[in-house]
């Protein structure tokens, strides 16, 4: 009996130092594959190694669900390290990735591990996303759709946020150039158009892809842009040294010209590739079909036309014709009529609040501009009505903070 307690004592002492074990080794895993994934000295380096040992930590713990998370990342850098590489993309290691987040969301719904960009629903609809891209590329649409439907039955392209890129496209006028400001447009907007059908009038035109050598020789086999530019000059086109410049666009069949100035984009010296594509592009175009950007982008990343812009809800117009910006009742009206069309919110997803984030913005913004104290009380109901955290959650300390100093200021006006 003795000598069965002492071995009892033994086994659980043991248990216990190899439990210890097991768990530091779990985190200690965890914390370097986060500062793999979070530095870019990372990127050359063999993301492999990285995948194996979080296999080996999901192993360890399999209910974690910020384990199943990065090595979901870790799958994405192995098959596609930025956005030059969708051509590349291989479709094992997608579903290895999409079944990696799908774990996550069951074990987390509402995910609150390190965040490498995007969580968990975003990323899928991300990866599939590039996906239906690399088939397009390579000229299957019917593969690319099958990715889309994928990736929506796999818990991206939720209905909240195709019904907020549908508004973004119902925003522009026929036969326009869309620009959107990432995969949270980009991707949606390909949904929309390859499997819903919605607008098809309309050309999508990813400013960053722009960029990569693939995407504008997909956007010449299959779109009416043109760059006006020798195709081997758009293959080969790198960065160029630029200084502040005028530059002219004469206006088809008019005698006016559209003039801004261009700043370097890049280091106060340069315009990148893709910058240089867009403006051929404009200069190609001569606003012959309107062209919109999407909200969310940083003034630097517009070829210097962020004083140029008439802002709707959700997109600007580059305003080449001195257009009047929505008064006050208009903007009310247009951003109510907006925020009805959304179909109801996920609230499993932090990334879906970006638009809603967006149009706050810009309300608040609108707060700080009129003068009519009748006006500004009426602005104040309207956020209080319609984007209280009540409405929608605010992830955002800093706008959160601004939003309860309005919420929470009287207000008389009737809606």
């Amino acid at each position: 009996m003795r000598i069965a307690k002492m071995l009892m004592i033994t086994f659980l002492f043991v248990l216990g130092r190899y439990s210890i074990g097991q768990a530091q080794s779990f985190y200690s895993i965890l914390n370097k594959a986060k500062q793999d994934l979070l530095t870019d000295t990372f990127r050359n380096k063999n993301y492999k190694i990285l995948v194996s040992n979080l296999k080996r930590a999901v192993a360890i713990q399999p209910n974690s669900a910020e384990a199943h998370y990065l090595l979901a990342y870790a799958y994405s850098r192995l098959n596609s390290s930025d956005a030059k590489t969708i051509p590349d993309m291989q479709l094992p290691l997608v579903i290895k990735m999409s079944t990696e987040l799908e774990k996550a969301n069951k074990l987390a719904p509402l995910y609150g591990g390190e965040t490498l960009g995007l969580g968990p629903y975003s990323k899928i609809s991300s990866e599939w996303g590039a996906m239906a891209l690399n088939y397009l590329y390579h000229d299957k649409p019917d593969s690319a759709k099958w990715a889309l439907a994928e990736g929506k039955k796999r818990g991206g392209f939720d209905d909240f946020i195709l019904s907020v890129n549908k508004e973004i496209l119902e925003r522009c006028s026929q036969n326009s150039i869309l620009v959107p400001s990432g995969d949270d447009f980009t991707l949606p907007l390909y949904y929309l158009q390859l499997i819903d059908h919605v607008r098809l009038d309309i050309t999508i035109v990813d400013m960053a892809l722009l960029g990569t050598r693939w995407y504008p020789q997909y956007l010449l086999r299959n779109t009416p842009v043109k760059f006006g530019l020798a195709q081997s000059v758009v293959d080969t086109l790198e960065y160029k040294q630029w200084r502040r410049s005028l530059v002219t666009i004469n206006l088809n069949k008019t005698n006016r010209s559209f003039i801004w100035t261009v700043k370097p984009s890049y280091q106060g010296t340069y315009l990148l590739r893709g910058d240089l594509l867009f403006l051929a592009l404009l200069k190609e175009n001569q606003f012959n079909r309107d062209v919109y950007f999407t909200k969310g982008f940083a003034a630097d990343q517009q070829l210097s036309l962020d004083k140029y812009l008439l802002s709707y809800p959700l997109v600007d117009k580059i305003n080449i014709d001195n257009e009047k910006a929505l008064d006050t009742d208009e903007f009310i009206k247009e951003n109510q009529k907006t925020l009805l069309a959304f179909k109801p919110f996920n609230k499993k997803s932090k990334d879906d609040i970006l638009p809603i984030d967006i149009i706050r913005i810009s309300v608040l913004n609108k707060i700080n501009k009129v003068n009519s104290p009748d006006m500004r009380e009426r602005l104040i109901l309207f956020l209080r009505t319609y984007l209280s955290e009540k409405s929608y959650p605010c992830y955002n300390s800093k706008i959160q903070r601004v939003l309860n100093y309005y919420l929470n200021a009287p207000t008389t006006a009737k809606q």
